[in-house]
């Protein structure tokens, strides 16, 4: 599981494809997203949720807490025995004694049997969930969004799996809920980039280490992030919401009043309620009786015994391919070394040759062999098509018309010393054949790519 945010401007509320002068000064809803990307072993394989809110809460550990449990929730049916976090390098909502404590309270509840958490370091390059931000904010760079109704149904389509949306209103304070029972400060935990959760002899022990090649410290004793376990049927308070960060006043001012005709009648209404409804956030529920982590403690969770679904054979096989030479210039067209049941001494000049180049949508690739000199052949290519009529090839240079040639590798060469009809035509079975070997060639890149 990867959980991390996106770039809050890209999602503000009315959002514009073409901005113009008269509005772009108005006041915005600025909708805050929280990505999750949950890979499992399921034949689903992975799955992807979206969190929103409006910055009426906090984006703390009690956040990124909230992420992870109500994902684990919508999969509580069936649960690895082992979970692996992966989490941005930020002490404010990730990297701090409360989320580590979390973790090992799920392998003291007997949630997980390990936990492991990875924490990307600084200058990271982008990873998966990132690349499922950017397809949301592609889907939404073109588009006018109106309402926050707009925005759901624009980022559940624009991702593959389809993105399921989830509204955030109220955060729980799990950190307070977890702060008496803390085995103490926690120091110098903002340097190593690993840590791991596993059964201890009274509570979970962890280990942390650096890079992923290191050995896991501390070599003897572990440490434990918790001296007692909470009880789950004392649920946490709410958080308070701060309604500050949202500037009210602001939107209720500008939304959708002052934006004219730039939103629909009907999407000002929708958007007015909106606004309306982010007023009352201030309103908190009623303390709760049950919440998620009591929930899936007491559910009946089924580990997952199953393989990978993954036939692995295939991976296997690229990695071990052999690594195929490099081409420049002309030669760097070439895509395949074909495989030829012939040898390659039966080639003659004067042959019609079919030879295979790296853009298949131009295909077939007919000539006449000039030269065959060692590893190389010198084609007067054809121009024509699998049904038309086949023409030389040429090209001015200067006051004259003559024939374009190249010279391509030997092994390029996938048919040859076949005859055309009278009316220069490729023969039936000719094209039959031709068709198959390309094909082959098709077939064999797609299982060494």
């Amino acid at each position: 599981m990867i959980v991390d945010g996106m770039d809050q401007s890209k999602t503000d509320l009315p959002h514009f494809a073409q901005s113009d002068k008269d509005t772009k000064h108005l006041a915005k809803i600025t909708t805050h997203i929280t990505g999750v990307l949950l890979h499992t072993r399921s034949p689903h394989n992975k799955y992807a949720y979206v969190y929103t809110d409006v910055k009426q809460i906090p984006h703390d550990s009690n956040l990124t807490i909230h992420c992870i449990l109500a994902t684990l929730m919508k999969h509580r049916d069936i649960l690895g025995r082992e979970l692996f976090l992966q989490l941005d390098n930020c002490f404010r909502e990730n990297k701090n004694r409360y989320v580590l404590s979390f973790c090992a309270l799920l392998v003291d509840l007997q949630i997980f049997q390990k936990v492991t958490v990875h924490f990307l370091p600084v200058g990271h390059t982008h990873e998966d969930v990132d690349q499922m931000f950017s397809c949301v904010a592609k889907a939404l760079q073109k588009r006018n969004i109106y309402t926050y109704e707009d925005l759901r149904s624009f980022v559940k389509a624009s991702y593959t799996p389809a993105i399921d949306v989830e509204e955030v209103r109220y955060l729980l304070d799990v950190k307070e809920w977890l702060k008496p029972h803390l085995a103490g400060n926690f120091a110098h935990h903002s340097k190593p980039l690993w840590f791991e959760f596993t059964p201890g002899d009274n509570h979970a022990a962890m280990r942390y280490k650096m890079w992923h090649n290191d050995p896991w410290k501390p070599e003897g004793d572990a440490l434990f992030c918790l001296k007692s376990l909470p009880s789950l049927h004392h649920c946490p308070l709410w958080v308070e919401p701060c309604l500050e960060r949202v500037d009210l006043p602001w939107l209720q001012k500008d939304i959708p009043s002052k934006y004219g005709d730039r939103i629909p009648p009907a999407k000002k209404e929708e958007l007015r309620m909106f606004v309306d409804a982010i007023g009352n956030l201030d309103e908190l529920p009623v303390p709760v009786s049950s919440w998620a982590l009591l929930e899936l403690v007491t559910w009946e969770i089924r580990h997952q015994e199953e393989e990978p679904t993954q036939d692995l054979e295939p991976l296997r096989a690229r990695i071990q391919a052999e690594c195929r030479p490099v081409t420049i210039g002309s030669q760097g067209r070439i895509q395949h070394d074909a495989v030829q049941e012939a040898d390659y001494s039966s080639i003659e000049v004067g042959h019609h040759a079919a030879v295979n180049l790296i853009d298949s949508t131009k295909r077939p690739y007919l000539g006449k062999v000039l030269a065959c000199d060692g590893d190389q052949v010198t084609i007067a290519w054809m121009k024509g098509s699998w049904s038309g009529e086949w023409k030389e090839w040429l090209y001015k240079r200067g006051k004259h018309m003559v024939p374009y040639t190249t010279t391509v590798p030997l092994q390029s060469v996938i048919l040859w010393g076949f005859p055309l009809t009278g009316r220069n035509r490729l023969p039936k079975k000719v094209a039959v054949d031709l068709k198959e070997r390309y094909s082959k060639i098709d077939e064999d890149d797609e299982l060494n790519e």
